[in-house]
């Protein structure tokens, strides 16, 4: 019988067996990436366009993605969606800052003849006039809505400082919504989404003359030049408070521009933030939620964005702890880069990170993914390997080495909303 007050043996592991995609170019600076070894009969295929927020007045990517399948010439969006159901299929839009991105799901026998019906919205959209309209009367009840909650008005606040005097800083607002016309949205589409594909990704278990199907029908997209991207940032730092009398929460973000993986000091800042914010264990949840019962979450993380990233540490607690909140958060800061984490406290965090780590690269679908974000950053698999072992390695002093380097309170931009 097991004896279950023991714990599992911890069996240490260096290396993840990565499978990694064979690469197709559409161009030179565009490449279709295929994992084929799926070993069930689904399959995927993301569309990576530089369609994203940043491109464009305020707002006009939003309503490019939100249009892409609102009708053809032929075709309603509910005749769109009619088609994609009868392949079983399904697909979403996601806008981000830096891009848009398409995707499909359907059984690998399906998959081709569901992106052939994709391409042909994509390519057919006439972006009618009703469907318009009726997305701008959602985002206007949807941003009336939003600007109730001290998370959005404190997340808002947040971006305007870190990205103070660039398009990343843009936040939407009533008057952006208003002044978004047809022509513009029609025009955003001929540039950045039918001139402006970056990447394809496909997981399945297809046959090549798919991939030859695909290549040829996206190839005419294919961006002429890789896009490039703002990495220096001039934020504001500082306290910066957004009064909302009737709210009964307080939300807060504080944070800085960091870096993303394409830097020597992120494998150490990364595992620094995890001790610091970014599991359920961490000094941030210990303090404000354990010990002084001020929040039921808060957290740390690094975003990464293609050039930079951003260091954030967000909650949202009771109007009268902000200030309190604000404090506690300021001490673990000064906490973690004047004392050195204790062996046990590190030991724990690195365990957890070597299960995430194993964890996130679970599957064909999980290690396409991490593929995409290396790419992103000029990196291979063979930085998640590096990242393997130097979680072995690093010790207290380089942690304390880290934070003292890039967790300085007085480069933090605060903000509390509330």
């Amino acid at each position: 019988m097991m004896n279950r007050k023991n714990p599992p043996v911890l069996n240490k592991f260096k290396e993840i067996p990565f499978l990694k995609p064979k690469v197709f170019k559409l161009n030179q600076d565009t490449n279709l990436y295929w994992t084929g070894s799926v070993p069930n009969s689904t399959a995927r295929i993301e569309l990576y366009f530089d369609a994203g927020a940043i491109r464009g007045k305020s707002s006009l990517a939003s309503f490019t993605s939100g249009l892409l399948f609102s009708g053809t010439k032929h075709n309603t969006s509910v005749e769109i969606q009619k088609k994609l159901d009868s392949y079983g299929a399904y697909k979403d839009v996601f806008l981000s800052s830096e891009e848009c991105v398409v995707t499909i799901y359907a059984l690998n026998s399906m998959i081709t003849s569901a992106f052939l019906e994709v391409c042909k919205s994509l390519e057919g959209t006439v972006f009618p006039a009703s469907e318009l309209e009726e997305l701008r009367s959602q985002k206007k009840q949807k941003l009336n809505i939003s600007l109730e909650k001290v998370g959005v008005l404190s997340k808002r606040k947040f971006h305007q400082e870190i990205f103070s005097g660039t398009n990343y800083s843009n936040v939407t607002t009533q008057s952006d919504i208003e002044n978004i016309s047809r022509g513009e949205v029609i025009e955003f589409h001929k540039n950045h989404v039918l001139n402006g594909l970056k990447m394809i990704t496909v997981v399945g278990d297809i046959k090549q003359v798919e991939i030859d199907q695909i290549i040829n029908k996206t190839s005419a997209w294919a961006i002429d030049k890789y896009p490039s991207f703002i990495s220096d940032f001039q934020s504001n730092t500082g306290l910066f408070n957004i009064e909302k009398e009737s709210a009964l929460q307080s939300a807060i973000r504080v944070g800085k521009i960091m870096f993303n993986k394409s830097h020597p000091d992120f494998m150490d800042f990364f595992i620094l933030n995890t001790v610091f914010g970014d599991y359920f264990g961490s000094r941030l949840m210990m303090n404000l939620r354990e010990d002084k019962g001020f929040t039921y979450g808060v957290g740390s993380f690094v975003s990464e964005l293609h050039a930079s990233g951003i260091f954030t540490v967000a909650t949202e607690v009771g109007k009268e702890h902000k200030q309190a909140a604000v404090d506690e958060i300021r001490a673990e800061i000064i906490k973690i880069t004047n004392e050195l984490i204790p062996d046990e406290e590190l030991l724990l965090v690195k365990n957890y990170l070597l299960g995430q780590l194993l964890k996130s690269a679970d599957g064909p679908y999980a290690m396409t993914d991490l593929y995409v974000g290396l790419l992103k950053k000029g990196l291979g698999f063979e930085f998640y390997n590096a990242f393997i072992e130097r979680i072995y390695t690093i010790n207290s002093d380089d942690l304390l080495q880290s934070a003292q380097k890039h967790l300085k309170w007085d480069e933090m931009t605060v903000i509390t909303a509330g």
